[in-house]
């Protein structure tokens, strides 16, 4: 069964890499040419470097630049092109809640990966004038991963201890999106 969830993965969703160094470990995706997406909590504790995993290789890669969108979502300029699939984004505008998954990812210390559905629940949806999260029911998950409408990354997950076992959201709104765009047509060249 477990192969199969992986080969479901391998054909249904985008590319999502493990990001690691000596201090952590997260997820994050490779969004244009030398660009990748995560939590700001992630992307703080990488320092001047960091490895990717991806198909049990490790891709060392040194960091150019951390910017900072809020709501704990970073965008990592990387120094190096790492030649890996990109992860289509979009605004999460009209879409509703229940239209949209999410895809957790496990360390390649532990399990390769697996997939579970948010468990939506709209009594735990918060909204504010920027940014949308709500609770889902994880397990073992970690942070970094993302919530998908169809085959485009919509929001990050900031993943809690297993204790808890929920996961908070954090959408790309259509602001976050159109300064992604600004910031890959300026400073990624």
């Amino acid at each position: 069964m477990r192969w199969l969830i992986l080969l479901m993965l391998l054909i249904q969703t985008a590319f999502s890499a493990v990001i690691f160094n000596h201090d952590g470990f997260g997820n994050g995706y490779y969004i244009s040419d030398k660009l990748f997406i995560t939590n700001t909590h992630i992307a703080n504790f990488l320092d001047k470097y960091f490895y990717v995993y991806e198909n049990n290789k490790n891709y060392y890669t040194e960091i150019e630049e951390i910017y900072d969108l809020g709501d704990d979502i970073s965008l990592i300029k990387t120094k190096q092109t790492l030649n890996l699939p990109y992860t289509p984004i979009l605004p999460f505008e009209n879409q509703t809640l229940l239209d949209v998954k999410g895809y957790y990812y496990y360390s390649p210390f532990s399990y390769p990966l697996a997939y579970f559905n948010i468990d939506y629940n709209p009594l735990t949806e918060e909204k504010s004038n920027n940014w949308i999260s709500w609770f889902g029911v994880i397990t073992y998950g970690y942070s970094g991963s993302g919530v998908f409408y169809k085959k485009y990354l919509v929001g990050l997950l900031s993943c809690m201890d297993t204790s808890n076992s929920q996961a908070f959201a954090t959408m790309i709104t259509k602001e976050k999106y159109q300064r992604i765009k600004a910031y890959e047509n300026i400073q990624v060249k």
